[in-house]
């Protein structure tokens, strides 16, 4: 019988390694994943991981946690280099794993959202979910992503904006927990003192008013245009000058998005990606550059007019959602992001009855990859999670 939540198992095992990895089955493949002698003596990433987990139970501030808190940062140890599954590569120069931390955060959401990992079943004792809440799951989806900030902080081109930018997602005392056990839970004759540096991420992040939560903006206006700025101080107040309003929805295909805006938005007007698609005569998720492109003429003329409207679609990459934010904020709206998921059963059933349906595979690519919406891209962030069917 499987189990329901992750985090009580983890508890009643006691963190012991031998019992909380045998409920991963999957995480054996961490064995044939190498790393560089140099830096991890210890061996393959499988061995650092077991001594990561147990460098972390042994710390005194980890036990002073709560229940809760103990869970998760100890899940996030166990999967805090998952990436590197992905990610590593060796070459002449050596072995190396770029952008591992980025690729971990993403695989870890879909191996708990969807039960996968790129393609591979990721055995383990839970049923979907593992039992964890939304917000349980996004903390540590954020300390894997994050995992490697304390020692390497400093170095950023602009450290106090780094320090602010992952405390919108993560507690950073937990995250100086988690890299203090990744620290000493290596074999390492190099020079380099990373305790020091990662002492001075938090002395740094007490400093700023954001060891334990978010950095306490001005308001959310302020908090968004900090962000979107590349140099600016946290500190100020920005006027809000809106003078209409923008919903924009985000969510994997089938997530409920058509039923909101039924629901709760029906007076306003929409552009819809997928009804452009329609217009052109092309398949769901086909032409999407040109369909954007017609997308965003038609809400300028609506920007320009100060009307209020609705943007739909799946928005699921960072990069393309914030040049849309931009532009809404850009001109005067003030803008409402809301995200909406629902369980991964339930989206793979609306889809085998839907008249034009998905390949599995497009779609369990689109959940293995999302980036989720962080709580500055705009003013206004919410977040509508179903988790049961």
């Amino acid at each position: 019988m499987k189990r329901n939540n992750v985090l009580q198992s983890l508890e009643e095992a006691g963190y012991r390694w031998e019992d909380a990895a045998a409920m991963f089955p999957s995480l054996a493949l961490l064995r044939q994943v190498k790393q560089d002698a140099r830096y991890h003596e210890e061996g393959d990433v499988y061995r650092h991981t077991q001594l990561v987990c147990q460098a972390l139970t042994e710390s005194a501030q980890w036990q002073r946690l709560s229940k809760e808190a103990k869970g998760i940062v100890y899940l996030a140890a166990m999967f805090h280099d998952i990436g590197k599954l992905t990610a590593t590569r060796e070459d002449a120069t050596g072995i190396s794993s770029p952008k591992h931390t980025i690729y971990g955060e993403r695989l870890f959401r879909s191996a708990v959202y969807t039960g996968s990992i790129n393609d591979l079943p990721f055995a383990s004792d839970f049923k979907p979910g593992w039992g964890l809440s939304f917000a349980q799951r996004e903390q540590v989806a954020a300390l894997i992503r994050f995992h490697g900030l304390p020692v390497w902080f400093a170095e950023k081109s602009n450290p106090q904006k780094a320090l602010l930018f992952a405390a919108e997602r993560v507690c950073l005392h937990w995250l100086f927990l988690l890299a203090l056990a990744d620290h000493r839970g290596r074999i390492s004759h190099t020079n380099e003192d990373f305790q020091d540096r990662i002492s001075y991420f938090a002395e740094c992040a007490e400093e700023y008013g954001c060891l334990y939560g978010p950095y306490p903006f001005a308001d959310a206006c302020s908090r968004t245009a900090y962000f979107y700025k590349k140099d600016g101080w946290p500190g100020a107040k920005i006027y809000d000058s809106s003078r209409s309003s923008v919903t924009v929805l985000c969510g994997l295909p089938l997530s409920g998005k058509d039923t909101y805006i039924a629901t709760h938005l029906a007076k306003l007007p929409v552009v819809s990606l997928d009804d452009i698609r329609e217009e052109m005569g092309v398949a769901a998720g086909s032409c999407s550059a040109q369909a954007a492109a017609i997308g965003r003429e038609r809400a300028k003329a609506f920007l320009r007019q100060g009307q209020p409207f609705v943007w739909n679609a799946t928005n699921l990459r960072q990069e393309l959602r914030l040049r849309l934010l931009q532009m809404c904020m850009d001109y005067g709206a003030s803008v409402r992001l809301l995200y909406l998921e629902e369980p991964w059963q339930e989206l793979l059933r609306r889809n085998a009855i839907r008249s034009r349906s998905l390949p599995r595979a497009s779609l369990q690519r689109m959940a293995d990859t999302m980036e989720l919406p962080l709580p500055w891209e705009a003013p206004c962030v919410e977040y509508r999670v179903c988790t049961s069917v």
